[in-house]
């Protein structure tokens, strides 16, 4: 996913330089994703297949992803945090709601990673610390409603 990861960071806008190499100024960011062992995983599996698939399963794979900047040297580091999470459906077992079906397992990989970076990036570029000059990354989740485009009326600022 290496590569992956360094395109989106490299294409978010963010930064003015991404490289394995290290920077002038001296920023440096660290992005890790782990994979939380969910309780369960391995019997959901087992039933499943011992009854060819009749007694569908529907399993959670939970990720835990956290992005560390530090901008300097002498800076402190900024840190943002998300979860996220991958369903698949094993046997005879009805989609999830609201959930995005994709071909197969690395394509989903992909996604959740593109989601998580996606989060992580634009959490970073929000926080104060991060620069009053950095652009706000661009995001995978859809805009939300301008007050124009909503259905309730406008409230007043409070005095």
């Amino acid at each position: 996913m290496k590569e992956q990861v360094s395109a989106q960071i490299r294409t978010s806008g963010a930064f003015s330089e991404v490289s394995e190499a290290p920077v002038n100024g001296g920023a440096v960011m660290q992005v890790s994703i782990d994979n939380l062992i969910a309780q369960g995983a391995v019997g959901q599996g087992i039933s499943a297949g011992l009854t060819f698939g009749l007694a569908g399963q529907l399993v959670a794979d939970n990720y835990e992803a956290k992005l560390e900047y530090v901008s300097g040297p002498t800076a402190t580091a900024v840190t943002t945090t998300t979860r996220h999470r991958l369903l698949t459906v094993i046997g005879l077992h009805a989609d999830p709601e609201n959930a995005v079906r994709v071909r197969n397992a690395n394509e989903g990989i992909k996604m959740i990673v593109r989601q998580i970076l996606d989060r992580l990036v634009t959490d970073l570029t929000r926080d104060p610390r991060f620069g009053a000059s950095a652009p706000a990354a661009p995001s995978s989740d859809p805009a939300p409603l301008t007050p124009a485009e909503t259905t309730e009326p406008a409230l007043a600022p409070a005095e």
